[in-house]
């Protein structure tokens, strides 16, 4: 059909996958936010209903700070953490298999490599995992902590001024604020350094993948253009692994301030 022809068809065909791509993720997110929201609303819901009727033995033995604590704080990030991974457990998974049949399909010698590079990669990112979630869980509670000391001075500020304690109890919340953002700063570091950490470890398996398949190429074992394409397919599969690493690691906080609730 001459040059110009497919060059319009390849154009409207790059567009039309662009709206195509934004239009539906713009309903993924749709319907994702009335699921998260309607989940939210039933978990507020079941420990109200569940506050009401434990017996006052209960309240006798917990503070009120680390229960509100709990109601407020570990349930946003338990919203967050379903916000973050949902989309990503569900799109990014059907990407990475489907990437991952075209890759064995191209080439099997090549994709057997990746393979044996992926342990590493996943026994670094689940430890990062582990210590996130213990980290999380320390941190919940030193919020807790926190909200307590608040929750008592405010309701009691009357016996704290009468009394002249306020340096005392401004020292005690000084020292519940600095541990908790103590915590709070391991909770953030662990969680920033899983994207960068696996972006780093995907650029070690495509070089990995380049030097193999330049060597496969140059003993006549693989076409050229057929290791173009493996390169390209790799490439994408790149991202989606990041998209569920951030997407574990999400949950794993998440999974702390889901036991507390």
């Amino acid at each position: 059909y001459g040059v110009w022809p497919c060059l319009i068809v390849v154009s409207l065909g790059y567009l039309f996958c662009s709206f195509s791509s934004n239009l539906f993720r713009y309903f993924g997110l749709f319907f994702l936010s009335r699921i998260r929201n309607g989940m939210v609303a039933a978990l507020r819901d079941d420990i109200y209903h569940k506050i009401t009727i434990l017996p006052v033995s209960f309240f006798n033995s917990r503070r009120r700070g680390d229960l509100i604590s709990r109601m407020s704080n570990d349930l946003a990030d338990v919203e967050w953490s379903v916000v973050s991974t949902m989309q990503s457990l569900v799109k990014d998974p059907i990407n990475i298999v489907a990437f991952s049949a075209t890759l064995i399909f191209v080439s099997p010698r090549l994709f057997l490599y990746f393979l044996m590079i992926m342990p590493v990669a996943v026994f670094l990112i689940s430890l990062i995992g582990k210590t996130l979630k213990r980290n999380s869980e320390t941190g919940q509670v030193a919020l807790g902590s926190l909200f307590s000391v608040l929750e008592e001075s405010l309701s009691s500020v009357r016996v704290i001024k009468s009394s002249v304690v306020e340096d005392k109890q401004s020292e005690a919340f000084v020292q519940k604020n600095a541990w908790y953002a103590r915590l709070m700063k391991r909770v953030i570091v662990r969680r920033e350094l899983s994207s960068p950490l696996s972006e780093v470890l995907g650029t070690v398996g495509l070089v990995a993948i380049l030097i193999l398949g330049a060597g496969m190429v140059m003993k006549g074992d693989l076409q050229a253009s057929v290791f173009i394409f493996f390169v390209i397919i790799f490439a994408r599969l790149i991202p989606p692994v990041q998209a569920v690493v951030k997407a574990y690691n999400s949950l794993q906080k998440g999974s702390a301030s889901a036991a507390r609730f």
